[in-house]
């Protein structure tokens, strides 16, 4: 089966047989990969590419087009079967055209002459910045293609015969071959080719290739930037994360203010998954997938890993927006997905000077509203940790409560079958709660959240409840105010759960030192790693809600996240997307663990709930009664049979 997937970095949800390659890479081209003089000044990313000069996307070709290039050249492009693949430099130069361009542009430079290379190159490296740094790129793009494709023609082969036999040349051959020497069809680049289909019996869609300019097999090699990957995204032209279309695909959003510890939570939920994933109930996950972050995501790692605060994620911009990936099995490895976990800062989805949500940011980004759950984090105090938190949030906490119900809203004035994602509720720096002192309060917003006693997590409640009373700090009991009243605006609108844990355990300080030689934290000569404080029941209560572990004493896994107003069916409707199509067996597996993962229930629940406790402990029989129904039809929902 072949599974959509979002691009980690335009958030686009995308067919999963759709997928770009990169020719430049295929081909063996790199370009502003040394550091010569002339280059002086000119930005690198983090990877080393030229930034503002190669677009990315400027020379990928799609899976359909590679198929029909094969096609038109004879070349089989079988499944594990090494091909050799050539592409001329006009089809070279008519790719690069319709990414930069579109046809107009591919027009313009399918008529341009072998001479006017350079005119051509002109069209998709324009650039208003420095004039000797793009100069250099043109000459480096001219260099390169002059050395990759070769001409390839009679003509040539009939000169070269002639002159051997000591003949002079004749003027129409040499005539005809200086026309097809202007012809940038007569040029040609090849390399070996590997794909992999996602059926091995199917050559329709291609998961992925191997390449090679190597005649030996042992050169072939998987696309790599600079860890494997499956190819680049269609879209926006970044990398995609190897599994991508092979394995359902789960974005798990992380939505709140700078310093409210959202990168460090992702870092040591990874950790967290890595070191018990046994006690979790999943198989070892392995090394997080790579993406267009990488480097910042290993940084992060090697610094969270060493004792230290890690890198901020900006605020303002999507493209300083920090995710991991990671592929995760449960334990039978009967469920495999892959995990996206995202840093979302709410000052990206906030207009600070209207006070209100930034519509056209929700828009521009989407993956902050593809999420399929949601944890959304508040600092437990709000003095935060000093020294490692940077800058102070630039939005009030409230700005979250409208950026979450905003986004909840949205969902749910969306058609009928739109999935509405789990969402929790997460104090995070829970080390910085208070010493126990006995101040309990008739305000706290705490004791009047009431769980179903199969609530696994009311311990978690508990936690927050003794943290109000502990304290009449307002620095600390502001924010569980504000915990408790998002709880009540959100509850309405899908499942909810609370928690609170802390991902460092203690002080977080920023390493000072040469990033490039990260050394372990120490105090007074000693070594201090993090100590997480209940990180392994979120990361339970996750792993679960995503039906990537059994729910504890049930045994069962979810087949689907659960969503807040999903369609019910009995009967032969498995299979359809706007269902949940379930045996009453199955029906009652599912209410049972939505009572034991979330605080609150959605009216059917509810409905179904009071049912079951009206028979005394018994499933209903076959036939709902008339107040189940009628609350069936109210809430929008179908039941069939």
């Amino acid at each position: 089966m072949v599974y959509k997937y979002y691009c980690v970095d335009c958030g686009n949800e995308i067919p999963g047989e759709e997928i770009n390659f990169d020719l430049a890479d295929l081909l063996g081209i790199r370009i502003g990969n040394d550091n010569a003089s002339a280059q002086k000044g000119l930005e690198r990313d983090e990877k080393g590419n030229f930034k503002n000069f190669v677009k990315r996307k400027t020379t990928q070709i799609s899976a359909r087009k590679l198929l029909e290039l094969a096609e038109k050249h004879n070349v089989p492009l079988k499944h594990g079967v090494r091909s050799f693949f050539k592409i001329t430099l006009k089809e070279f130069l008519t790719v690069m055209g319709e990414n930069e361009g579109g046809e107009v542009i591919a027009q313009e430079m399918r008529r341009k002459k072998y001479s006017e290379l350079r005119d051509a190159l002109e069209l998709v490296f324009q650039t208003s910045e420095n004039r000797i740094v793009e100069e250099k790129l043109l000459n480096d793009w001219l260099k390169i293609l002059a050395e990759r494709f070769h001409f390839n023609d009679e003509a040539n082969a009939t000169i070269v015969q002639q002159k051997e036999e000591g003949k002079d040349v004749d003027p129409e051959i040499r005539k005809m071959h200086t026309l097809m020497m202007e012809n940038t069809t007569n040029y040609e680049a090849g390399f070996w080719i590997e794909p992999e289909y996602f059926r091995s019996s199917s050559d329709q869609d291609i998961y992925t290739v191997r390449y090679s300019l190597h005649n030996q097999s042992a050169f072939m090699e998987d696309i790599h930037e600079p860890m494997s990957i499956r190819g680049f995204c269609p879209i926006c032209g970044q990398p995609v994360i190897e599994g991508a279309g092979k394995y359902p695909h789960e974005l798990v959003g992380l939505l709140g203010v700078q310093s409210s510890g959202k990168t460090s939570m992702i870092m040591a939920i990874i950790k967290e998954l890595q070191d018990n994933f046994g006690y979790l109930g999943i198989s070892y996950p392995g090394a997080p997938l790579c993406d267009s972050r990488y480097h910042i995501m290993m940084l992060n790692k090697e610094l969270y890993d060493n004792g230290w605060a890690v890198e901020k994620t900006n605020a303002s911009s999507n493209e300083g927006s920090f995710n991991i990936s990671i592929k995760i099995s449960d334990k039978n490895k009967r469920v495999t997905k892959l995990v996206t976990f995202v840093d979302i800062a709410g000052e990206q989805c906030y207009d600070i000077r209207n006070h209100q949500v930034n519509q056209e940011a929700l828009q521009k980004y989407p993956v902050i509203g593809q999420c399929k759950l949601y944890i959304l984090c508040s600092c437990i105090d709000k003095t935060g940790y000093g020294n490692a938190d940077g800058e102070n949030a630039i939005i009030p906490e409230n700005a979250l409560i409208q950026i979450a119900t905003t986004i909840y809203e949205r969902l749910l004035g969306m058609n009928r079958t739109t999935k509405i994602p789990p969402l929790c509720i997460l104090m995070t720096k829970a080390d910085m709660s208070p010493e126990p002192v006995d101040r309990p309060s008739a305000m706290n917003p705490f004791r009047n959240i009431k769980a179903h006693e199969k609530y696994l997590y009311k311990n978690q409640l508990d936690n927050l409840l003794r943290a109000y009373d502990m304290t009449d700090e307002r620095n600390i009991r502001d924010p569980l105010d504000w915990c408790g009243r998002t709880y009540g605006e959100i509850s309405r609108r899908t499942y909810v759960s609370m928690m609170s844990c802390s991902a460092l355990g203690r002080s977080g300080v920023r390493y000072e030192g040469d990033l490039q030689n990260i050394v372990p934290y120490t105090d007074k000569g000693v070594l201090i790693g993090f100590r997480r404080v209940r990180i392994d029941i979120l990361c339970k209560w996750i792993m679960e809600v995503l039906g990537l572990k059994t729910i504890d004493e049930m045994q069962y896994l979810l087949p689907h996240i659960p969503s807040y107003r999903e369609y019910y069916t009995l009967g032969n409707n498995a299979g359809k997307d706007d269902y949940f199509s379930a045996t009453e067996e199955d029906m009652k597996l599912r209410i049972i663990a939505i009572m034991k993962l979330f605080i609150n229930h959605a009216p059917l629940d509810q409905a179904i709930i009071n049912e079951f406790n009206k028979e005394n402990g018994r499933w209903p029989g076959s036939t709902l009664s008339k107040r189940l129904k009628k609350v069936v039809e109210t809430s929008g929902f179908v039941y069939r049979r």
